[in-house]
Protein backbone atom coordinates (compact mmCIF):
# COMPACT_ATOMS: atom_id res chain seq x y z
CA UNK A 1 0.00 0.00 0.00
CA UNK A 2 1.43 3.03 -0.90
CA UNK A 3 1.21 6.43 1.27
CA UNK A 4 -0.78 8.22 -1.16
CA UNK A 5 -3.89 5.33 -0.02
CA UNK A 6 -2.79 5.57 3.71
CA UNK A 7 -3.29 9.41 3.37
CA UNK A 8 -6.68 9.44 1.25
CA UNK A 9 -8.03 6.79 3.22
CA UNK A 10 -7.73 9.01 6.55
CA UNK A 11 -10.26 11.75 8.01
CA UNK A 12 -9.22 13.98 11.23
CA UNK A 13 -12.20 13.37 13.61
CA UNK A 14 -14.15 10.11 11.53
CA UNK A 15 -11.75 7.82 10.55
CA UNK A 16 -14.39 7.30 7.66
CA UNK A 17 -12.50 9.13 4.58
CA UNK A 18 -9.90 11.76 3.95
CA UNK A 19 -8.78 14.46 6.56
CA UNK A 20 -7.75 16.74 3.75
CA UNK A 21 -6.32 14.37 0.55
CA UNK A 22 -2.77 15.55 0.49
CA UNK A 23 -0.81 13.87 -2.30
CA UNK A 24 2.00 12.56 0.14
CA UNK A 25 2.05 13.28 3.64
CA UNK A 26 0.46 11.63 6.66
CA UNK A 27 1.71 14.28 9.09
CA UNK A 28 -0.24 15.71 12.09
CA UNK A 29 1.04 17.05 15.25
CA UNK A 30 -1.37 16.35 18.89
CA UNK A 31 -1.17 19.12 21.71
CA UNK A 32 2.07 17.28 22.80
CA UNK A 33 4.53 17.99 20.04
CA UNK A 34 6.88 20.35 20.27
CA UNK A 35 5.82 23.48 18.25
CA UNK A 36 5.41 26.92 18.28
CA UNK A 37 2.59 27.93 20.41
CA UNK A 38 1.92 31.68 20.64
CA UNK A 39 3.61 34.97 20.10
CA UNK A 40 6.51 34.74 22.70
CA UNK A 41 7.85 31.22 21.19
CA UNK A 42 7.42 32.56 17.52
CA UNK A 43 9.32 35.95 18.87
CA UNK A 44 12.32 33.35 19.38
CA UNK A 45 12.83 31.85 16.10
CA UNK A 46 14.62 33.67 12.90
CA UNK A 47 14.83 32.57 9.61
CA UNK A 48 18.41 31.05 8.45
CA UNK A 49 18.17 33.21 5.26
CA UNK A 50 15.94 36.29 3.96
CA UNK A 51 12.72 35.36 1.50
CA UNK A 52 11.63 37.76 -0.71
CA UNK A 53 8.53 38.79 0.71
CA UNK A 54 6.63 37.06 3.47
CA UNK A 55 5.73 33.78 3.53
CA UNK A 56 2.60 32.35 5.92
CA UNK A 57 3.28 29.17 7.65
CA UNK A 58 0.97 26.56 10.13
CA UNK A 59 2.62 25.15 13.10
CA UNK A 60 1.17 23.30 15.85
CA UNK A 61 -2.20 24.88 15.28
CA UNK A 62 -1.25 28.19 14.85
CA UNK A 63 -0.30 30.97 12.07
CA UNK A 64 3.07 32.72 12.09
CA UNK A 65 4.49 35.34 9.06
CA UNK A 66 8.39 34.95 8.17
CA UNK A 67 9.15 38.00 7.21
CA UNK A 68 13.18 39.49 6.87
CA UNK A 69 14.83 38.00 9.84
CA UNK A 70 11.88 37.37 12.07
CA UNK A 71 8.93 35.44 12.70
CA UNK A 72 5.58 36.35 14.44
CA UNK A 73 2.12 34.84 15.37
CA UNK A 74 -0.53 36.16 13.54
CA UNK A 75 -3.13 33.86 14.70
CA UNK A 76 -3.09 31.20 17.77
CA UNK A 77 -4.58 28.04 18.39
CA UNK A 78 -7.31 27.81 21.31
CA UNK A 79 -9.41 24.89 22.69
CA UNK A 80 -11.81 25.13 20.17
CA UNK A 81 -10.02 26.11 16.59
CA UNK A 82 -6.49 25.42 15.18
CA UNK A 83 -5.49 27.32 12.62
CA UNK A 84 -3.70 25.64 8.85
CA UNK A 85 -3.68 26.24 5.18
CA UNK A 86 -3.35 29.86 4.69
CA UNK A 87 -4.09 31.80 0.96
CA UNK A 88 -3.86 35.32 0.49
CA UNK A 89 -5.87 37.19 -1.52
CA UNK A 90 -5.45 39.79 -4.34
CA UNK A 91 -6.17 42.88 -1.65
CA UNK A 92 -3.50 41.15 0.98
CA UNK A 93 -5.73 39.63 3.65
CA UNK A 94 -5.84 36.25 4.66
CA UNK A 95 -8.21 33.19 4.48
CA UNK A 96 -7.62 30.21 6.74
CA UNK A 97 -8.68 27.36 7.76
CA UNK A 98 -9.73 26.60 11.26
CA UNK A 99 -10.12 23.32 12.13
CA UNK A 100 -12.00 21.52 15.10
CA UNK A 101 -12.31 17.68 16.30
CA UNK A 102 -15.65 17.82 14.21
CA UNK A 103 -15.72 19.95 11.25
CA UNK A 104 -13.54 23.04 9.60
CA UNK A 105 -14.44 26.36 8.51
CA UNK A 106 -13.43 29.45 6.62
CA UNK A 107 -12.21 32.59 8.27
CA UNK A 108 -11.08 35.68 6.61
CA UNK A 109 -8.62 38.47 8.10
CA UNK A 110 -5.93 41.06 7.88
CA UNK A 111 -2.60 40.18 7.71
CA UNK A 112 -1.99 40.46 10.95
CA UNK A 113 -4.88 38.50 12.08
CA UNK A 114 -6.93 41.28 13.33
CA UNK A 115 -10.39 41.72 12.10
CA UNK A 116 -11.24 38.11 11.73
CA UNK A 117 -14.48 36.91 10.15
CA UNK A 118 -16.09 33.81 10.08
CA UNK A 119 -17.41 32.65 6.09
CA UNK A 120 -18.43 29.34 6.70
CA UNK A 121 -20.77 27.48 9.30
CA UNK A 122 -20.06 24.05 8.99
CA UNK A 123 -21.19 22.72 12.38
CA UNK A 124 -24.17 21.65 11.98
CA UNK A 125 -26.84 20.38 15.07
CA UNK A 126 -26.44 16.86 15.74
CA UNK A 127 -29.57 14.48 14.73
CA UNK A 128 -31.75 12.89 17.35
CA UNK A 129 -29.48 9.68 17.27
CA UNK A 130 -26.76 12.08 18.42
CA UNK A 131 -24.74 11.84 14.90
CA UNK A 132 -22.82 14.61 13.65
CA UNK A 133 -22.89 13.20 10.00
CA UNK A 134 -24.94 16.93 8.81
CA UNK A 135 -21.36 18.58 9.87
CA UNK A 136 -19.16 19.35 6.99
CA UNK A 137 -14.93 19.59 5.86
CA UNK A 138 -13.78 22.11 4.14
CA UNK A 139 -9.76 22.68 2.82
CA UNK A 140 -7.91 24.13 0.91
CA UNK A 141 -8.63 27.24 0.29
CA UNK A 142 -7.10 29.51 -2.81
CA UNK A 143 -7.41 33.03 -3.83
CA UNK A 144 -7.45 34.26 -7.48
CA UNK A 145 -6.67 37.38 -8.62
CA UNK A 146 -10.60 38.03 -9.48
CA UNK A 147 -11.80 37.96 -6.20
CA UNK A 148 -12.75 34.72 -6.47
CA UNK A 149 -12.12 32.01 -3.78
CA UNK A 150 -11.77 28.37 -4.80
CA UNK A 151 -11.61 25.36 -1.89
CA UNK A 152 -12.69 21.91 -1.32
CA UNK A 153 -15.81 21.08 0.31
CA UNK A 154 -17.54 17.77 1.31
CA UNK A 155 -21.38 18.69 -0.45
CA UNK A 156 -23.13 17.48 -1.50
CA UNK A 157 -23.27 15.29 1.32
CA UNK A 158 -23.50 11.14 1.55
CA UNK A 159 -23.81 10.61 5.47
CA UNK A 160 -20.74 10.32 7.33
CA UNK A 161 -18.52 9.52 3.58
CA UNK A 162 -16.38 12.75 2.50
CA UNK A 163 -15.31 12.70 -0.90
CA UNK A 164 -14.46 16.31 -1.46
CA UNK A 165 -15.30 18.32 -4.43
CA UNK A 166 -13.68 21.73 -5.80
CA UNK A 167 -16.03 24.85 -5.31
CA UNK A 168 -15.23 28.31 -6.33
CA UNK A 169 -17.45 31.67 -4.88
CA UNK A 170 -16.76 35.55 -4.48
CA UNK A 171 -14.40 35.80 -1.15
CA UNK A 172 -17.24 38.29 0.03
CA UNK A 173 -20.23 36.61 -1.47
CA UNK A 174 -22.07 33.44 -0.46
CA UNK A 175 -23.22 31.92 -3.66
CA UNK A 176 -20.94 29.31 -4.45
CA UNK A 177 -20.53 27.49 -6.92
CA UNK A 178 -19.62 23.17 -7.50
CA UNK A 179 -17.14 22.59 -10.35
CA UNK A 180 -15.95 18.73 -9.78
CA UNK A 181 -17.69 16.01 -9.38
CA UNK A 182 -15.73 13.20 -6.83
CA UNK A 183 -14.63 9.90 -7.57
CA UNK A 184 -16.31 7.72 -4.64
CA UNK A 185 -14.74 6.69 -2.42
CA UNK A 186 -11.25 8.02 -2.60
CA UNK A 187 -11.23 11.35 -0.65
CA UNK A 188 -12.12 13.57 -3.31
CA UNK A 189 -10.78 16.36 -5.81
CA UNK A 190 -8.39 18.57 -3.46
CA UNK A 191 -5.80 21.63 -3.91
CA UNK A 192 -7.55 23.60 -6.40
CA UNK A 193 -5.20 26.12 -8.02
CA UNK A 194 -7.06 29.14 -10.16
CA UNK A 195 -5.50 29.28 -13.98
CA UNK A 196 -5.32 32.71 -16.21
CA UNK A 197 -8.12 31.21 -18.46
CA UNK A 198 -10.57 31.38 -15.74
CA UNK A 199 -10.51 27.66 -15.32
CA UNK A 200 -9.06 25.22 -12.73
CA UNK A 201 -6.27 23.20 -11.74
CA UNK A 202 -6.63 20.03 -8.86
CA UNK A 203 -5.80 17.09 -7.63
CA UNK A 204 -8.16 14.31 -8.62
CA UNK A 205 -8.33 11.44 -6.45
CA UNK A 206 -8.94 8.31 -8.55
CA UNK A 207 -9.12 4.24 -8.32
CA UNK A 208 -6.52 2.59 -10.26
CA UNK A 209 -6.18 -0.48 -12.21
CA UNK A 210 -5.31 -2.94 -8.92
CA UNK A 211 -8.06 -0.85 -7.27
CA UNK A 212 -5.52 1.73 -5.22
CA UNK A 213 -6.10 5.31 -5.22
CA UNK A 214 -4.09 7.50 -7.22
CA UNK A 215 -3.88 11.39 -7.66
CA UNK A 216 -4.02 12.75 -11.16
CA UNK A 217 -3.60 16.67 -11.84
CA UNK A 218 -6.64 17.73 -13.44
CA UNK A 219 -7.46 20.55 -15.72
CA UNK A 220 -11.38 21.68 -15.88
CA UNK A 221 -12.23 25.27 -18.29
CA UNK A 222 -15.77 25.51 -16.69
CA UNK A 223 -17.73 24.34 -13.77
CA UNK A 224 -18.97 20.50 -14.03
CA UNK A 225 -17.13 20.53 -17.02
CA UNK A 226 -15.68 16.55 -17.51
CA UNK A 227 -12.28 18.35 -17.93
CA UNK A 228 -9.15 16.14 -18.88
CA UNK A 229 -5.81 14.98 -16.44
CA UNK A 230 -2.47 16.84 -17.10
CA UNK A 231 -0.52 14.04 -15.57
CA UNK A 232 -1.02 9.78 -15.50
CA UNK A 233 -2.43 7.76 -13.17
CA UNK A 234 1.16 5.93 -12.53
CA UNK A 235 2.43 9.35 -11.58
CA UNK A 236 0.30 9.87 -8.65
CA UNK A 237 1.12 14.02 -8.94
CA UNK A 238 -0.78 15.93 -6.85
CA UNK A 239 -0.42 19.52 -4.81
CA UNK A 240 0.05 21.88 -7.94
CA UNK A 241 1.37 25.38 -7.99
CA UNK A 242 1.53 27.38 -10.66
CA UNK A 243 4.17 30.31 -11.02
CA UNK A 244 3.06 33.72 -11.84
CA UNK A 245 2.31 34.27 -15.44
CA UNK A 246 1.27 30.72 -14.90
CA UNK A 247 3.24 29.32 -17.95
CA UNK A 248 5.38 26.85 -15.35
CA UNK A 249 3.94 24.03 -13.07
CA UNK A 250 4.98 22.96 -10.04
CA UNK A 251 3.72 19.42 -8.18
CA UNK A 252 4.62 16.39 -6.01
CA UNK A 253 4.51 12.83 -7.46
CA UNK A 254 5.17 9.68 -6.01
CA UNK A 255 4.82 7.38 -8.70
CA UNK A 256 2.73 5.33 -5.87
CA UNK A 257 5.70 5.00 -3.33
CA UNK A 258 6.88 6.58 -0.02
CA UNK A 259 9.04 9.44 -1.50
CA UNK A 260 8.07 12.44 -2.93
CA UNK A 261 10.16 14.36 -5.84
CA UNK A 262 9.11 17.99 -6.88
CA UNK A 263 8.58 18.41 -9.98
CA UNK A 264 8.08 21.26 -12.73
CA UNK A 265 6.76 21.68 -16.16
CA UNK A 266 5.50 23.92 -18.81
CA UNK A 267 2.01 24.19 -19.18
CA UNK A 268 0.38 25.72 -22.28
CA UNK A 269 -2.59 26.12 -20.60
CA UNK A 270 -4.21 23.01 -22.01
CA UNK A 271 -1.04 20.61 -21.35
CA UNK A 272 2.12 19.81 -19.60
CA UNK A 273 5.25 19.63 -21.24
CA UNK A 274 8.13 17.08 -19.91
CA UNK A 275 8.92 17.53 -16.29
CA UNK A 276 11.95 18.27 -14.06
CA UNK A 277 12.68 17.21 -11.06
CA UNK A 278 13.85 19.64 -8.77
CA UNK A 279 13.94 17.75 -5.42
CA UNK A 280 14.41 14.04 -4.41
CA UNK A 281 14.94 11.49 -1.79
CA UNK A 282 12.41 13.07 1.09
CA UNK A 283 9.51 13.62 1.80
CA UNK A 284 8.94 16.86 0.10
CA UNK A 285 5.19 18.87 0.08
CA UNK A 286 3.35 21.66 -1.11
CA UNK A 287 5.75 23.31 -3.63
CA UNK A 288 4.73 27.11 -3.65
CA UNK A 289 6.27 29.66 -6.47
CA UNK A 290 7.59 33.13 -4.78
CA UNK A 291 5.21 36.42 -6.13
CA UNK A 292 8.48 37.51 -8.60
CA UNK A 293 8.52 33.51 -9.82
CA UNK A 294 12.05 33.23 -8.75
CA UNK A 295 11.96 30.15 -6.55
CA UNK A 296 9.77 27.88 -4.68
CA UNK A 297 9.02 27.24 -1.00
CA UNK A 298 8.01 23.86 0.31
CA UNK A 299 8.08 21.84 2.91
CA UNK A 300 10.95 18.37 3.70
CA UNK A 301 12.53 17.17 7.12
CA UNK A 302 14.98 19.37 8.32
CA UNK A 303 18.40 18.68 7.20
CA UNK A 304 18.86 16.77 10.62
CA UNK A 305 15.89 14.87 9.93
CA UNK A 306 12.84 15.04 12.50
CA UNK A 307 9.79 17.26 12.10
CA UNK A 308 8.97 19.14 8.48
CA UNK A 309 10.42 22.20 8.05
CA UNK A 310 10.66 25.33 5.41
CA UNK A 311 13.21 25.22 2.44
CA UNK A 312 13.72 27.49 -0.74
CA UNK A 313 14.70 26.53 -3.55
CA UNK A 314 16.08 29.88 -5.92
CA UNK A 315 16.03 29.72 -9.32
CA UNK A 316 13.76 26.80 -10.15
CA UNK A 317 12.36 28.09 -13.04
CA UNK A 318 15.30 28.54 -14.91
CA UNK A 319 17.50 25.62 -16.10
CA UNK A 320 19.95 25.62 -13.36
CA UNK A 321 18.64 26.07 -9.94
CA UNK A 322 20.41 26.86 -7.12
CA UNK A 323 20.56 23.93 -4.57
CA UNK A 324 17.69 23.99 -1.57
CA UNK A 325 18.30 25.90 1.66
CA UNK A 326 16.55 25.24 4.89
CA UNK A 327 14.59 28.36 5.65
CA UNK A 328 13.59 27.94 9.61
CA UNK A 329 14.80 25.32 12.53
CA UNK A 330 13.53 24.83 15.98
CA UNK A 331 9.79 24.46 15.04
CA UNK A 332 7.56 21.60 13.82
CA UNK A 333 5.38 22.96 10.52
CA UNK A 334 2.51 21.57 9.68
CA UNK A 335 3.07 19.25 6.30
CA UNK A 336 -0.72 19.18 5.88
CA UNK A 337 -0.99 23.78 5.38
CA UNK A 338 0.47 24.96 1.98
CA UNK A 339 2.94 28.12 2.94
CA UNK A 340 1.29 31.33 1.56
CA UNK A 341 3.23 34.61 0.13
CA UNK A 342 2.42 37.88 1.51
CA UNK A 343 3.59 41.51 0.59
Amino acid sequence: MGLTTVLVALMAGFGLAVYSGLGVIRHFHDRSTAAVGGAAEAADLHPLISLPGSLFVAAGGDLLRIRGDGVTAVLTHDAERRWMQPAVTADGSLVVVARSAESSDLYRSAADGSGLQRLTDDAAAPLRDGSLERNHWVFHPRAGADGRLWYSYDAPKDGFRVDLAVWSRQTAGAVATRWSSPVGYTGGDVEPVPVPSGGVIYARYVIGAGSEIRSQLWLQSGPRDPGHALTATDDDCSQPDLAPGGRILAMVCTQGGQGARIEVASFDGRALGIPRVLAAGSLSAFPTWAPDGGGLAYLAPAATGGDFTLWWLAGAGGATPSAARQVLEGVALDATSRPAWGS
